[in-house]
């Protein structure tokens, strides 16, 4: 997978899993703050440094992702919001492990492609 998709990816991954789970993704205050005083909430958590991913790019990669066939739209979800492993993904599709580095590397850059069309306006 090239390294720039991967961390798009990533981002994504975490992204959508925030969407999801109504914009928490991660614990909303530290443990030791979970017996603090009742009625009193602390500040929201904000996401730990390098881990955000900007909107507009999550945003752009959403739309390229849902360009992709159904095959590689699963396989994206599985690997990077499910985060299973590749021994879990492979299970899943019915495919030797070795199938599923492949099959990323194919959807990357068939993803790369969109996302060349969509900045093109294509």
């Amino acid at each position: 997978m090239i390294p720039y998709v991967n961390s798009l990816l990533s981002a994504w991954g975490r992204w959508v899993v925030r969407n999801q789970d109504g914009g928490v993704g991660w614990a909303t205050c530290s443990p030791m703050f979970r017996d603090g005083l009742a009625g009193v909430m602390p500040a929201e958590s904000r996401p730990p440094i390098g881990v955000g991913g900007n909107v507009d790019d999550c945003e752009f990669t959403d739309k390229a992702i849902k360009r992709l066939d159904e095959g590689d739209r699963d396989l994206i979800k599985a690997t990077y919001v499910d985060r299973l492993k590749v021994k879990e993904i492979a299970a899943k599709f019915g495919w030797h492990r070795q199938r599923v580095s492949e099959r990323l590397n194919v959807a990357g850059d068939r993803l790369l492609g969109h996302m060349n069309d969509i900045a093109a306006d294509l």
